[in-house]
């Protein structure tokens, strides 16, 4: 009867459930190991190497040693030694202390009997600024911001994978490759580091933080982007005490911080080209109506309120501007014309244009954590903030204060719209990975002449907000700009900006410069504007 249980069982397990212990056995005699990728390398628009990875093969003792013992150890401590251009006594010491030991770089292959890992380092051979754009990667070499993040999956390659069989021991018998690692693809950034460098070098003195942007209009491309304070990249990759790490996160500057994507501000006059736009895109009537109006600037633009009180909303200059049209508020940056304007409009005309002309619209860079601007309206503030909507808001909307708040970038991206005449790129930070521009607006383009020559007014003819900053310039007649002053909620503290594109014909960059509490635009933004310009005219962006 015993005799016949023993049979069945065997029967069982021989017959009935041969395939699955047969299963069974092979996964516990061979397993797969994978074998991470190079990361592809970055290099800036010149072709200078930026980022790149080195490895290095070490072997782990203690994975290799597992199970082995007597003579089989000698003998195996005797290949590690030879294999890793060391003594015997390195290698028990490293045994010791429980540390890997590298593998000589001039052997191409390894003892199939020593357990081997792959260890990579991400060298970055730059420093500053640079390292919003590029980021860094974690230990396991993925990208954790900037574009090493957002464009992991293609600096990343793909692991290769060994099949390895090994005995009861789990030691290894045999190993193959199923798949070789494939590098990652290597990346060309639009951004110049040399112009970039330079650019940091001429902002050194500002104390506060800032954001210069420099793009081809055209292509969408950005040329450089500095946005201060900024942390290094090469520090990233090292390690960390969790002091020094709890350090870095509390940083008060916010070295995180890219601003030029993930901060919103006030964009104080700035607007005014964009409340242009606006009434460009009404009917024809309305604009020509706009262009040949005049009105006189008092200093003031009285309000009567529905308690029968007069506020008074303020010009930048306190005696105000004389007559006026359109032509001479942008070239003066007058307030009390645009507050006409700004009525005139109204909030839902604004509101609804600033979808029209993608002032809040993603830009498309190759960033993580882009914000997106606000431009409010009546819903808006009900929704938000619970409460009304007052004709006031409308008028400050209209000058680039209350609430509406717009980063660097979108500001940036707004005098691309107007360099190209309507058209507009998507922005990137690859060389060569914009696509052509697309038509966002449709004017005449008696209309776009116009509006360029009045930009081109404040920089090159008296009276202009940044004349007095680009006088004597022999590129001043081809330059045109607009200078922002916005108001930061404490008194006599402003933040400071500047846009520009050039030529005005045919525009090939734009700069924007911001600057945080760094007073009006046109004494500390155009200034820096005009060597950031005059850097850029010596440098080579093919």
């Amino acid at each position: 009867m015993f005799a016949l249980i023993l049979l069945g069982r065997a029967y069982q397990l021989q017959v009935i459930h041969y395939e699955e212990n047969a299963e069974r056995l092979d996964r516990m005699r061979l397993r797969r190991d994978l074998v991470p990728a190079l990361r592809g390398n970055i290099y800036d628009r010149q072709g200078t190497l930026l980022a790149n990875t080195s490895f290095r093969r070490v072997v782990d003792l203690e994975a290799t040693f597992r199970g082995v013992y007597g003579r089989e150890r000698t003998e195996l401590i005797q290949s590690v030694a030879n294999q890793c251009g060391v003594t015997e006594i390195e290698v028990r010491d490293a045994m010791n202390k429980a540390i890997d030991l590298p593998l000589r770089a001039d052997l191409p292959s390894a003892n199939i009997n020593l357990s081997v890992k792959y260890l990579f380092t991400r060298n970055y051979t730059f420093q500053g600024s640079l390292s919003h754009l590029v980021g860094y990667v974690n230990r396991e070499s993925e990208g954790i911001a900037g574009i090493e993040y957002a464009l992991n999956h293609w600096l990343s390659g793909e692991p290769g994978q060994y099949r390895i069989e090994v005995d009861s021991r789990t030691r290894k018998l045999t190993q193959r490759w199923i798949q070789k690692p494939k590098s990652g693809k290597s990346l060309t950034l639009s951004v110049h580091y040399e112009f970039q460098k330079a650019i940091e070098e001429i902002a050194k003195p500002l104390e506060n933080p800032y954001t210069i942007i420099v793009s081809n209009p055209k292509t969408g491309e950005i040329l450089s982007l500095v946005s201060s304070p900024f942390y290094e990249s090469t520090r990233m990759v090292q390690p960390f005490t969790q002091s020094e790490w709890d350090q870095l996160q509390n940083d008060p500057d916010r070295i995180f911080l890219n601003r030029a994507i993930q901060m919103r501000y006030n964009p104080g006059s700035l607007i005014k080209p964009w409340v242009t736009l606006c009434s460009m895109d009404q009917s024809s009537a309305f604009f020509q109506t706009t262009v040949v109006n005049r009105e006189t600037c008092k200093g003031s633009f009285p309000v009567l309120t529905t308690f029968g009180e007069t506020v008074h909303y303020r010009d930048w200059i306190d005696t105000g501007h004389g007559e006026v049209n359109l032509f001479l508020a942008l070239q003066k940056s007058c307030n009390t014309f645009f507050y006409t304007l700004g009525s005139q409009l109204g909030i839902e005309k604004m509101y609804d244009f600033s979808t029209v002309s993608r002032l809040t619209a993603s830009s498309g860079i190759e960033l993580p954590n882009e914000v997106s601007g606000i431009f409010p309206s009546a819903d808006w503030k009900k929704n938000t903030l619970k409460e009304r909507w007052y004709y006031g808001d409308t008028l400050l909307t209209a000058i680039g204060q209350s609430y509406v708040q717009l980063t660097p970038l979108e500001m940036c991206k707004l005098f691309e719209l107007i360099a190209n005449e309507g058209m507009l790129a998507r922005t990137t930070l690859l060389k060569n990975g914009g696509n052509p521009p697309t038509k966002v607006l449709d004017y005449p383009k008696g209309y776009w002449t116009y509006f360029k020559e009045a930009l081109g007014a404040v920089v090159s003819r008296p009276g202009g907000t940044a004349y007095s900053v680009f006088t004597g310039t022999p590129y001043a007649k081809d330059l045109a700009g607009k200078t922002g002053t916005a108001e930061t909620g404490v008194e006599g503290v402003y933040h400071s900006w500047f846009a520009c594109f050039y030529p005005k014909a045919d525009p090939v960059v734009t700069i924007l410069v911001f600057v945080e509490r760094g007073g009006y635009g046109s004494a500390t933004a155009a200034p820096l504007a005009r060597q950031v310009f005059e850097a850029y005219q010596k440098y080579s962006f093919e």
